[in-house]
């Protein structure tokens, strides 16, 4: 039961996620479960810059978290 409810909150988390081109990363990646050089070919980029976008992503989540502290 509590997984379910995380997965749903992921789920929601992700598709929350304002630009539809990382939003569409971040459900490949994490919800479907797809590696990052699979994902890179499906929406034509480097596999390298699916990783900079996660990360870019998830560093500014992370500021915004800590700003409304």
């Amino acid at each position: 039961k509590e997984l379910e409810h995380e997965c749903v909150e992921i789920e929601e988390w992700v598709e929350a996620i304002t630009d539809s081109i990382t939003r569409l990363i971040f459900r490949m990646c994490f919800i479907e479960g797809r590696r990052q050089k699979d994902v890179a070919k499906a929406v034509n980029l480097d596999r390298s810059r699916i990783s900079r976008k996660i990360d870019d992503y998830l560093k500014n989540a992370h500021k915004a978290q800590n700003a409304h502290v």
